[in-house]
């Protein structure tokens, strides 16, 4: 039985990963790269400081000496963001909080900026926030979300996670839960390691009474 529901704050709380990938090409521009979409969505999730190392890494940027700096950078940009949410995704709030279930957010995102936005948007929703900095390794490790049932105070087989990228999946599955992820922004075949995958908000309400 599902008891509580754990879910991804970028690109799931938040319609914000376009404008995250705008700021990301942006600060990379200024070193001469060029990112593509592709290859900054596959790593949501992990937080900024290790999506720009990963990207460092991967194509061989030579950017080791500037992680730092890159990720300042793209952290002013995220400040200057509009709160967006998906179409749907109120309703599907309204249903779990119908069927009296513990809410969370597990993210890769700052305290200072996720909790922001909770408080101005969505004060009251949820029951718990795990940021990445309150996990020693943030996803695809499992910690992030093993934190996030303890602080519902759930068992994590009792826990449904809402996901959208790969890192997080893996993180969830890894911790026990169960996952249904969202095509926000990667496709289905990128996200086949959920139990159940949905194409936005309003599939999955349709979804959600089923399995609640």
């Amino acid at each position: 039985m599902i008891k509580g529901v754990l879910f991804d704050f970028d690109g799931v709380v938040v319609d914000s990963m376009q404008q995250h990938f705008q700021g990301w090409k942006t600060v990379l521009a200024d070193y001469g790269h060029d990112l593509q979409a592709g290859d900054f969505f596959i790593y949501e999730g992990a937080g900024v400081p290790n999506i720009a190392r990963y990207i460092s890494r991967k194509f061989n940027l030579g950017l080791e000496d500037h992680l730092a700096e890159i990720t300042e950078k793209v952290r002013s940009q995220y400040r200057h963001n509009k709160v967006l949410f998906f179409d749907g995704f109120w309703q599907v709030i309204t249903l779990l909080k119908q069927k009296q279930l513990s809410l969370g957010v597990v993210t890769g995102g700052s305290s200072r900026r996720v909790l922001a936005t909770i408080a101005g948007h969505m004060e009251g929703v949820f029951d718990a926030v795990v940021t990445l900095e309150d996990v020693r390794h943030s996803k695809p490790h499992p910690d992030p979300y093993l934190r996030g049932a303890r602080k519902l105070a759930r068992d994590p087989r009792e826990c449904l996670v809402i996901e959208n990228a790969p890192l997080g999946i893996t993180a969830a599955r890894a911790a026990g839960c169960r996952v249904l992820a969202v095509q926000t922004t990667l496709p289905a075949e990128a996200l086949n390691e959920a139990d159940h995958i949905v194409r936005d908000f309003r599939e999955m309400h349709r979804v959600l009474k089923e399995l609640l």
